[in-house]
């Protein structure tokens, strides 16, 4: 796969993230604490082209959607946006 740039005057980055919210339940034994987890989901590219993406179940339990969306935007936000400045 070749990924082309949008050629643009300048450099912009967008970040877009997700959170599903117990994606595992009903799917995983009902007694297993993975079972509640949810997945989140996040990519960042610049100028549309992807630089990082990560998928993966959260850390904690989130116990409402809003709190599973806060801990998907935090884990996309640090580490990933840091790399991709530096390549900048």
């Amino acid at each position: 796969m070749i990924l082309k740039p949008a050629m643009f005057d300048r450099l912009f980055m967008d970040c877009h993230v997700d959170a599903d919210f117990l994606s595992l339940h009903g799917k995983e034994p009902r007694n297993d604490p993975v079972s509640v987890k949810s997945r989140t989901g996040f990519i960042i590219s610049i100028n549309h082209c992807p630089m990082v993406w990560s998928s993966k179940l959260q850390d904690s339990i989130a116990l409402s959607t809003m709190m599973a969306e806060c801990y998907a935007l935090f884990t996309a936000m640090p580490c990933p946006l840091l790399c991709v400045m530096s390549c900048l």
